[in-house]
């Protein structure tokens, strides 16, 4: 789902860059208006919440778009400093909603523990990060801008961050990013979009990704839009066994229309899968492309397939080379065996000794 993300942020780039697109040009007077403003507000409020404190650096914020894009913002931001403690200050001119950036891993913390109880979860592992959404356009605002929120740190009069938390119909959205390991009798199906868009509206935050996994299933939702699960399982191909997608979910949601379309796919080895045996290893070609998200194989320590390395070569490497013999020299990977405790070995790389994923369509052949 990431690389989706930074598709989307490439494309997005090169379409306003093909589109003609000119650096905006940011009025300089207004410019100097927010600058001297948000500075006035500052200093006011920094008289009555830190006396004796010294605001440096105030600035109009600007808001930079992919490509050449640049837009004036209400805020302004600068640093406020007290007993060698600085701490980045940002206030709308508009709003007058001040933020600070302080309390990080508190928010963190207080977050993930609302969530992880709001869900009944108790992750094994968690990657949890999260910042508060301070919207770009509020109330009176006259300026235009690219994105539709910020993050300029926690709002200066929360007292109790973890009160600010669970009190969400009082506070602005959370933006969090999630990756957690889950113990293995999950069941991460039970997931859906449906269930994420409930969790954002009643713990008031948004996913800019949410990503469940335990050792066989994962869910991902990116931007509380979209969502899928997928489930991974053995099959037993004779001579070895196939870790592979079994079944896979997708919804995505119509930003017009917001209806839902599911895709719902289970795998069907007879039907989304040919194995063709060669002289010297095998071909293979998946021909579901939705449940095409990497395998790998395995094999009994003691079978006459694990008493050979093997070249791998993926159908789409090096396919404009006319010669074969050249191309699976200079294309193929070396393919070799990590024996495991429980009596099987996996199928790795030589040179690095990971699991080697393939895709699509592709051959093994013996090494030797």
């Amino acid at each position: 789902m990431k690389k989706v993300f930074a598709g989307l942020v490439i494309l997005l780039s090169a379409v306003l860059c093909l589109s003609g697109c000119e650096d905006n040009k940011i009025d300089e007077g207004l410019e100097k208006q927010v600058t001297e403003k948000g500075k006035e507000m500052m200093q006011a409020w920094i008289g009555e919440n830190m006396p004796g404190a010294e605001l440096e650096n105030c600035k109009a914020y600007i808001d930079y778009a992919p490509g050449p894009g640049k837009y004036l913002t209400d805020y302004a931001s600068g640093v406020v400093r007290k007993d060698g403690e600085a701490t980045d200050i940002t206030v709308n001119t508009v709003s007058g909603a001040v933020y600070l950036s302080r309390g990080k891993e508190e928010l963190n913390d207080a977050a993930a523990a609302y969530l992880y109880e709001t869900m009944g979860i108790t992750p094994e592992k968690a990657d949890f990060s999260c910042f508060v959404m301070a919207p770009a356009q509020d109330g009176g605002s006259t300026t235009k801008t690219f994105n539709k929120y910020f993050n300029f740190g926690i709002p200066a009069d929360v007292k109790n961050i973890d009160a600010f938390v669970r009190e969400p119909g009082s506070r602005p959205q959370l933006e969090v990013t999630a990756d957690l390991r889950l113990p293995e009798d999950t069941d991460l199906f039970a997931y859906n979009l449906a269930g994420v868009k409930t969790l954002c509206d009643e713990c008031g935050v948004f996913f800019h990704n949410l990503d469940l996994a335990n050792s066989d299933q994962e869910f991902s939702s990116l931007w509380s839009r979209e969502a899928s699960a997928y489930e991974r399982g053995w099959i037993d191909e004779g001579d070895f066994r196939l870790r592979c997608v079994l079944r896979y979910r997708a919804e995505e949601e119509d930003s017009r229309t917001q209806e839902v379309k599911v895709s719902d796919r289970t795998f069907d080895p007879e039907k989304d899968l040919v194995l063709e045996k060669t002289e010297t290893g095998f071909r293979y070609s998946f021909l579901n492309k939705d449940l095409d998200l990497g395998s790998w194989i395995a094999t009994d320590k003691e079978s006459e397939f694990r008493q050979h390395d093997y070249l791998y070569l993926d159908d789409e490497l090096g396919k404009d080379e006319k010669d074969s013999e050249k191309r699976w020299k200079d294309y193929a990977a070396v393919m070799t065996w990590e024996d495991r405790d429980d009596g099987t070995s996996l199928m790795v790389e030589a040179d690095h000794g990971v699991v080697q994923h393939f895709y699509g369509s592709g051959e093994f052949r013996r090494a030797e």
